[in-house]
């Protein structure tokens, strides 16, 4: 099965590069959310501005040279087993997805939401201006709704306002209509590598 398209291409090459023994200390971090992204008539191209704040928070952190930054190390990390590989080729499919590395400088939150200054930004209208954010604690991550119109839900489960969960990898994540997941890169890169044709390029 066809793990689809995914963005940015940049991104995904420099995972595909990283070699396997060097992936837990690698600066792209040990979690990822991946975004659905489909493109619909009439519909916003929430990738386009994923994409977009994506690079602003990438040319932020280069001129912080100074600034600590920490991997986020999900709560009772474990090796990707062959469960998650065949996850991942479901949860992705055809459907586009943006990827994007949990990877936080020293007591900063990353927020999700439709606001120009959201590090990840989710033009869709069911998502509030500051609708939720994500959260490096401890050497795990988490993920709290900041009262949103249209809610977070963590796995199915609706988040209390401003009540932060732990997440981990293969959480399903909802905001407002708009699906994601967090994923391990080591996982998704053996799945990238297990597949027999390049990956689409997108123009």
């Amino acid at each position: 099965m066809s793990v689809g398209q995914l963005l940015p291409q940049d991104l995904i090459q420099r995972l595909l590069a990283i070699p396997a023994a060097s992936l837990a200390s690698s600066p792209l971090g040990s979690a990822w959310l991946l975004v659905k992204a489909p493109h619909a008539a009439g519909e916003p191209d929430l990738a386009e501005a994923l994409l977009r704040s994506l690079e602003r928070s990438e040319r932020s952190g280069e001129q912080v040279a100074a600034t600590l930054e920490m991997l986020a190390i999900p709560r009772a990390s474990r090796s990707p087993g062959d469960g998650d590989q065949i996850e991942l080729i479901a949860q992705l499919g055809s459907v586009r997805h943006v990827a994007v590395p949990l990877v936080f400088r020293l007591d900063q939150r990353l927020l999700l939401g439709r606001s120009e200054s959201a590090q990840i930004r989710v033009v869709d209208p069911s998502v509030s201006g500051k609708h939720a954010s994500f959260a490096w604690d401890d050497g795990a991550i988490t993920v709290t709704d900041l009262g949103s119109k249209n809610g977070t839900k963590l796995s199915g489960v609706p988040l209390m306002p401003r009540a932060s969960a732990w997440i981990q990898p293969m959480d399903r994540l909802q905001f407002g209509r708009v699906d994601a997941f967090v994923c391990d890169p080591r996982a998704l890169r053996a799945v990238l590598l297990s597949e027999q044709r390049p990956l689409e390029l997108i123009s």
